[in-house]
This record gives C-alpha cells, sequence and structure tokens, in this order.
C-alpha cells in the first residue's frame, strides 16, 4: 500500500487553450522537422512578413496573413511582435474582431501579462455578446493568476454553460479550483464530469487519484517557525525553527493574507520575510511554494521547492513531487521524471506519483518506462478493487496501455 506521511498539496495546473483562427490552419510540424523548421525560421517569417505587406488594401487576405504572421512570431517566442500583429488586425477591423482579442490574450498570458490578457479575454467575450467559451475558460485562468478566485469560478462556469456541460477543460479547471479551497465535494464531482466527456484527460485523471487523499493546501507537517526568543506554546511533536521578530512578524502578516484569499499580497510578505531572514527557510519556502502554484506561478515555485530540497529536502519529502509538477507544468519533462523518480523513493509508491510519472515519460518519448509506471499504477488500482471499492478506470487504463503498445512498436520500427 502506498506510503502516505504527508498531506497532499493540489497543484494549480489549470488549462489556458491555445490559439484559434478562422483562416486556414498551418499543419503542426513532425518532431523530426523541428530542427529544419528553426534552422529555416527567420526566411520564413521574412516571406510571412512580405505577404503581409502584399496585402495592404485587401481586407480579407491582409487579416489571414496577419494571422498567419502573427501566429508563427509567438512559435518563435516573439511575444510583443505577435501582439502588435493581433492589435493591428482588431484595428484594421474597427476595433472588432473577437478572435483576434483572443488570441492577442493568448499572447499576454504566455507573457504572464496577466491584466492585459484577461482585458483581452474579456473583449473578446463581450464582442460575442457573452458566448465565448474558449475565452470564458481562459479568463478563468487569469483571474486564477491574479488571485481573483470568486470571479475565476463564475467564468468557469459560464464556459461550461456555453457548452451545455460538454467542456472538459473547464470542468477541470473548476475543480483544480474547488480543490485548492478544499471543497472536496464539489471538486470530485467537477473532475469526474471531466472524466465522463473525456476519459483520456490525463490531467483529470491525476487530479483524481490526488482527491482520493485527505489534503489541504497550506498545512505544513514538517516544521513549527517561532521567533527568536519565544517559547513554544506547548510541546511541539515535530522541528522547531527559529527566525528573528522580523522574520516572524512578517510570515504572520503573510498567513493572514493567505487565510483572506489575497494571494498576491501573501506572495509579497512571504518573499519580504525570507529577505529579512538572509537565508533560506524551509518551512517558509513550503508555504510560499503551494501559494505559488495556486497562482499558476510553475516557475516561481519550482525555485522555492528547489530551495527547500536542497535546505530540508528529507524533512520535506513531498516537496519533490511538487517541484515534479511544476516542471511538467514547464514541459521541462526530461527534469521531472528524475524529480518524480526522487519522490518515489522517499513518500513510498503512491499511485498519483506513479500517474505524473508515466507521463512525463510519455512525453518523453520514453514508451517502455511509461508502460513499466503504469502498470505499477495498475497494481494499486486492482488492490483497491481487492479492498472493495468500485473502480472505474478499466476501459481508461486498456485503453492508455494499448496506445502505448502502439507507440512503442511504431518507435520501434523506425
Amino acid at each position: 500500500m502506498p506510503v502516505l506521511g504527508k498531506t497532499i498539496l493540489l497543484n494549480s495546473l489549470l488549462i489556458l487553450l491555445p490559439a484559434c483562427s478562422d483562416v486556414p490552419a498551418q499543419q503542426t510540424p513532425s518532431s523530426a522537422s523541428v530542427a529544419a523548421q528553426q534552422s529555416n525560421g527567420d526566411a520564413e517569417l521574412a516571406e510571412l512578413r512580405r505577404a503581409v505587406e502584399a496585402a495592404a488594401g485587401q481586407t480579407a487576405k491582409l487579416r489571414a496573413a496577419r494571422f498567419a504572421y502573427a501566429q508563427a512570431l509567438s512559435q518563435a517566442g516573439r511575444d510583443e511582435e505577435a501582439a502588435a500583429q493581433y492589435r493591428e488586425v482588431i484595428r484594421e477591423n474597427g476595433g472588432r474582431d473577437p478572435i483576434a482579442c483572443y488570441n492577442l490574450g493568448n499572447v499576454y498570458a504566455r507573457a504572464r501579462r496577466n491584466e492585459q490578457a484577461a482585458e483581452a479575454y474579456t473583449e473578446a467575450i463581450r464582442q460575442r455578446f457573452g458566448h465565448y467559451s474558449r475565452a470564458q475558460n481562459n479568463l478563468g485562468l487569469m483571474l486564477v493568476r491574479l488571485g481573483r478566485f470568486a470571479e475565476a469560478r463564475e467564468a468557469f462556469q459560464k464556459a461550461i454553460a456555453e457548452e451545455r456541460g460538454g467542456f472538459a477543460d473547464a470542468h477541470y479547471n473548476l475543480a483544480q479550483l474547488y480543490a485548492q479551497q478544499e471543497d472536496l465535494k464539489a471538486a470530485r464531482a467537477e473532475t469526474a464530469a471531466a472524466l465522463r466527456l473525456d476519459p483520456q484527460h490525463e490531467d483529470a485523471r491525476l487530479l483524481a487519484e490526488q482527491l482520493r487523499f485527505d489534503l489541504s493546501t497550506d498545512r505544513n507537517e514538517s516544521e513549527t517557525v517561532i521567533a527568536a526568543g519565544a517559547k513554544p506554546a506547548a510541546a511541539s511533536p515535530v522541528r522547531i525553527v527559529k527566525v528573528t521578530p522580523e522574520t516572524f512578524h512578517l510570515l504572520a502578516e503573510a498567513r493572514t493574507a493567505r487565510a483572506r484569499s489575497d494571494y498576491n499580497r501573501a506572495v509579497t510578505l512571504y518573499q519580504s520575510a525570507l529577505r529579512t531572514e538572509g537565508a533560506s527557510v524551509p518551512a517558509i519556502e513550503w508555504e510560499l511554494a503551494a501559494i505559488l502554484m495556486r497562482l499558476d506561478q510553475a516557475r516561481e515555485a519550482e525555485e522555492a521547492y528547489r530551495r527547500l530540497i536542497a535546505e530540508a529536502g528529507d524533512r520535506y519529502p513531498m516537496a519533490y513531487y511538487y517541484a515534479g509538477r511544476a516542471m511538467m507544468k514547464q514541459q521541462k519533462f526530461g527534469a521531472a521524471a528524475v524529480m518524480l523518480r526522487q519522490a518515489l523513493a522517499r513518500v513510498g509508491e503512491a499511485p498519483y506519483i506513479y500517474l505524473a510519472l508515466a507521463d512525463s515519460l510519455e512525453h518523453l518519448e520514453d514508451y517502455e518506462g511509461a508502460i513499466q509506471t503504469l502498470e505499477k499504477y495498475n497494481q494499486y488500482r486492482l488492490a483497491r478493487a481487492v479492498a472493495g471499492e468500485e473502480i472505474t478506470e478499466d476501459d481508461w487504463y486498456k485503453g492508455k496501455m494499448a496506445s502505448l503498445n502502439e507507440k512503442r512498436n511504431r518507435a520501434g520500427r523506425q
């Protein structure tokens, strides 16, 4: 059986839907052609720019050319130039182009310009008279990043309603939001809805596994922080960490802001506490990282978990799992696989870690490793069935294993 040890923290790995267009889409390049395309990237961008110049005065053709150029710029990481093209589309269409507004929001979202992204999505929704489910979903994610959780919940719910309940990603995002607020009944219901609509929804599958365990997003079960010179209120079963009175005061303010769901303020105060102490304090890093994950700041959360691990990894074994999840959010699957294997060694053979590791290995095209890892997960799935728990993943598991075997066999033939 899995060794739990520590409480599960649910990570804010919400799903941002990609750009859309009503102009012909370019074919997604294969992995084999990526290097060649990168070497020709500047030439292709120059050609697309000339197409924009050549289409001057031809409204429909110019719009299509700008969309193609903007999408290529965005794929090349030149977000500000991509944003400029979408803004030109909007201007040239009299300020009204909901798809351009939506795509502009996506560019801002990738650049972490969350307020501007939220404004662009809101404008896209307004221009479609409230009927734009993809924009509602992405608006919800921006509102999560901004710490405006009640508004985010409303946005996700509107996205679901617009699709008459048939929007798996929005159900999953809403489930994540409910889980962070510790409304586990609602989180389980939304996760189940996502999986009914899309049994292959990997993130929802992982969240469902995490929700099988008791959780708290902020509880620290490893250490207690007190001010230097103070005495613990009572005999503590955990390690006592002493910090300066100034640091402790900032920590107390951060916790107050967190309790009020003022998460951006809490992040600022946690970071001030660490600067004031002049050193990494694992207990403070732990709380800071959890808030950063709530705000979908995966890179910053990874950095906090790494500092924590460097100082006190043995005392915080779950930090390896959360660091791995933060890396997955950034598509750093190789580093995530290393971290998740360390989590298995320290936390124990927990099924949610196996699922995350299998997903990372699949992205790395290590299909044999993904199959072996998923088989480990299946052992716990079957053990729950023996214990009398209703198991509903049979079709998903068989389908997933068939898909991995097919990918492995195809890779072997190449």
